[in-house]
């Protein structure tokens, strides 16, 4: 009869660890956030072939996925890159004589948010 004694036991320490571990099972829904983007800034014109692309971080999001096309999405002739990363920076290199578009979302397990707006930049001849 003793054993008994243990099974209310073992329902409350079930109860206590699926209440603290919710918040590894529910994540924030990120839909309605937004991202916002540093630079390159909208119509940059640079020479350097190695850019910076970075944004803030928001808080709910995991991971960013960035997308760089040649020459807009509206048009795309060349996907660039279009990669996942935790941080707030990536680095490419890209070629010269071309106009680029980039955007970016946030990524979470469960939802993302939408694209930020397109911005264009070129990467000029030296002269």
């Amino acid at each position: 009869m003793r054993h008994y004694i243990f099974i209310p036991i073992i329902l409350i320490l079930a109860v206590v660890t699926t209440l603290l571990g919710c918040e590894d099972i529910f994540e924030k829904d990120i839909s309605k956030e937004q991202v916002t983007l540093v630079g390159p800034a909208d119509s940059a014109v640079s020479t350097d072939t190695l850019q910076k692309f970075a944004w803030e971080y928001v808080g709910p999001v995991a991971n960013y996925q960035l997308q760089v096309v040649t020459p807009s999405f509206n048009n795309i002739q060349t996907l660039v890159a279009d990669t996942i990363t935790p941080y707030n920076l990536v680095e490419l290199k890209l070629t010269r004589g071309r106009q680029y578009q980039w955007r970016l979302r946030g990524l979470n397990g469960s939802s993302s948010t939408v694209y930020s707006y397109p911005r264009t930049f070129t990467i000029k001849e030296k002269e």
